[in-house]
């Protein structure tokens, strides 16, 4: 190898030691990447996502509302979600605090998705009562 060769290497060489270390700093030690996480919504409060547990993928219990799901995403940087295993539940804030940058939550969007907001929460919540009444009256 002649001198311009081993320069042109050793350049070369630094570049992509340097962008390895940036990216571990960056990902593995720092955790400064979107994380996207579900939590539990209230449709009596806000628009919220359904998630309805299809028998033909996994096991549904006999009672329709244990397999239906009210959730909201939340995406924040890593570092800023609780520590926790995928075992257990994550105790402490997953949503969004008034000082906290670079986190959202994402409701549903009636128009673009199927979602369970007040109005239908509300409208579910008169007919039961109804359905209550008439079966109380006979």
């Amino acid at each position: 190898m002649d001198k311009k060769s081993k320069i042109l290497f050793f350049v070369f060489a630094s570049m992509i030691l340097a962008s390895f270390t940036i990216s571990f700093m960056r990902y593995i030690i720092f955790r400064d990447y979107l994380v996207e996480m579900s939590v539990d919504c209230d449709p009596s409060m806000e628009s919220c996502f359904v998630y309805e547990c299809d028998p033909l993928e996994e096991e549904c219990s006999e009672d329709p509302e244990e397999d239906i799901w009210y959730y909201k995403m939340v995406e924040k940087k890593a570092y800023a979600f609780p520590e926790c295993s995928s075992d257990e539940e994550c105790e402490g804030e997953t949503l969004c605090l008034p000082e906290e940058r670079n986190c959202s939550v994402l409701l549903c969007n009636p128009e673009e998705e199927m979602c369970y907001g007040p109005e239908e929460y509300n409208e579910s919540e008169e007919g039961l009562g109804e359905e209550w009444e008439e079966d109380f009256q006979e």
